[in-house]
């Protein structure tokens, strides 16, 4: 079994930076009480930032305007990305200020 002790430290060192910062998180869990996935969702400066965890090596975040009516099923994503959590958490904290970030680019969600 590999250690992942190093990897599971900075995803941690990361969720705390992210909780620092005001994003607020829940877990879901399986009918056996077991955490299968994180969700931690901030709400600022017109846009709402999601970032969801699912494993060392499966997270996903996703940033859209504040006016989407139904979050889980967005109209207008301005951006997206997922792959392993600590990538993705490091992109999703190195994005520009949205008040000054108008050159991201809006990818309407195929129905």
């Amino acid at each position: 079994m590999a250690d992942h002790s190093v990897e599971l430290g900075g995803i941690c060192a990361r969720l705390q930076v992210m909780r620092a910062m005001g994003y607020e998180f829940a877990a879901d869990h399986d009918t056996d009480g077991s955490i299968t996935a994180v969700v931690g969702v901030r709400v600022h400066r017109g846009v709402i930032d999601i970032f969801e965890l699912y494993g060392e090596d499966d997270a996903i975040a996703t940033r859209m305007p504040d006016s989407e009516p139904n979050i889980m099923l967005a109209r207008t994503v301005l951006w997206h990305t997922h792959g392993r959590a600590d990538i993705v958490i490091d992109d999703l904290l190195g994005l520009p200020d949205p008040a000054r970030a108008r050159h991201l680019v809006t990818v309407p969600r195929a129905d």
